[in-house]
């Protein structure tokens, strides 16, 4: 293979060529990447330590991007690798860079002890390297006529976003079990983009935000009867046939509330999970998993052994007052394969297995996409 090299971590001086790529790999221009994900693509905001490309004759010919995620699970903090920006040019697919790139940032992932990766793609794509389509969301379908019996009422208002909004939203969405921890400044950048538009529901001394895509409202909060009034008065004031509202699978009032105020609602994956550490991902969810041992009166003592048969991990959970995880196997094991696992945990799962335990709950709201 010419003048070809193994994969590396960007230089600085490759930015513009690397832009210039993703340009000819999506099909858009250069200002439409900057303008969707300035919390990312913007040079000043740009981390080359994450980003790794392949070059042949002497230009970037492949590229996938690392984003280091600090996700919220009911309290705990788990280490995520998000997997964007993967391109190839278009004169150069077929021969497996993208495939070795995706082993590299695995490589990465694993030295900076990053338990569990997520990306959005094809299950055909990416399922070769580990990823599987897993996880759970519950898409919200509001209409007009859907919402009709919601009165927003005089004393209600709706705004556009200002910079003066910003503390009152981060506020609001720390209150979230499942979510991504951000700085201010995180919050300053992704409401930057250019894409989406942010709305303010004010009634009295309550506030409510919601953040759109189009129809799809892919981040909000605030009291459940002011989200619910903010989306009635946008979808009679304004000329949309529907909002689709994702959020966390899971109970809470509000998804309570948008029950019954749908016209209708889908349960669908949150995207593309890998598991690159079994053993670090169950430490990171084992409160969570103790809550639920708790919750179903499962047995102290008990013990398990899960073994991932591609990767040839395995990690034994252990039941007692606090839950342990060790490596070493005992004789009531588990095996699947790597995608089964992913599946187990995080669902859905065919298998059946331990459904007291799992799946497990974990989110990333659409704001933090990349």
């Amino acid at each position: 293979m010419a003048n070809y090299q193994e994969p590396r971590i960007m230089l600085t001086e490759e930015y513009d060529e690397e832009m210039n790529l993703q340009e000819k790999a999506q099909g858009c221009t250069q200002n439409h990447i900057l303008n969707y994900y300035p919390h990312t693509a913007k040079r000043k905001n740009f981390i080359f330590e994450n980003h790794f490309v392949i070059k042949e004759n002497k230009k970037i010919v492949s590229h996938v991007g690392l984003f280091p995620l600090q996700a919220v699970a009911d309290g705990a903090t788990v280490k995520v690798g998000g997997i964007g920006d993967v391109a190839t040019h278009p004169d150069y697919c077929g021969k497996g860079y993208m495939g070795k790139l995706l082993n590299y940032s695995v490589i990465k992932m694993k030295e900076r002890e990053i338990p569990l990766s997520i990306l959005g793609g094809d299950t055909q794509r990416y399922r070769h390297y580990g990823w599987e389509t897993a996880g759970r969301k519950i898409v919200f379908h509001l209409t007009s006529r859907s919402v009709k019996e919601i009165k927003a009422g005089k004393e209600f208002n709706l705004r556009g976003y200002e910079k003066k909004d910003l503390d009152k939203i981060i506020e609001i969405h720390e209150k979230e079990s499942l979510r991504v921890k951000r700085s201010k400044k995180d919050y300053e950048k992704l409401l930057e983009r250019t894409q989406i538009q942010v709305w303010i529901g004010e009634e009295k001394e309550s506030y409510a935000y919601a953040v759109l895509d189009k129809n799809q409202v892919i981040e909000f909060g605030g009291a459940p009867l002011l989200v619910a009034k903010l989306f009635s008065y946008y979808l009679n004031h304004y000329p949309t046939a529907n909002l689709n509202v994702h959020l966390p699978y899971k109970d809470s009032q509000i998804l309570r509330t948008l029950y019954k105020i749908s016209s209708g609602w889908e349960i669908i994956p949150l995207g593309m999970i890998k598991i690159i550490d079994l053993k670090r991902t169950l430490l990171s969810f084992k409160d969570q998993i103790q809550k639920k041992t708790e919750l179903f009166g499962i047995e102290k003592g008990n013990a398990f052994t899960l073994k991932m048969i591609d990767s040839h991990q395995k990690a034994t959970l252990i039941i007692e007052d606090e839950i342990k995880v060790e490596v070493n196997g005992n004789s009531n094991v588990i095996s699947l394969s790597d995608i089964e696992m992913v599946r187990l945990f995080f669902g859905p799962s065919p298998e059946n297995l331990l459904t007291s335990l799992f799946p497990l709950d974990f989110y990333i709201w659409g704001l933090d996409h990349v």
